[in-house]
């Protein structure tokens, strides 16, 4: 955990691979309002995210995924 001190800092994640949506996903539920999830992420702090070679849509239900549900999951709540 860091704390910025300056709130004009912003940051822009950069994820490859799974690291892109997990970006996605961890941005998505921890900036989120849901009162189960404690917010640890300040959107304002955060300029974007870049990803590269990330899997952005979950496979057809007859192929095997590997996520086992997270990545639709993601899909589903942070398009």
């Amino acid at each position: 955990k860091f704390i910025l001190e300056d709130d004009q800092i912003k940051v822009i994640l950069i994820g490859h691979s799974a690291g892109g949506w997990l970006a996605r996903a961890a941005v998505g539920y921890l900036s989120s309002e849901d009162e189960n999830i404690s917010k640890n992420i300040d959107l304002n702090h955060v300029a974007g995210i870049v990803t590269l070679g990330s899997p952005h849509m979950s496979p057809p239900d007859s192929v095997f995924d590997i996520t086992r549900g997270a990545l639709r999951i993601t899909n589903e709540r942070f398009p």
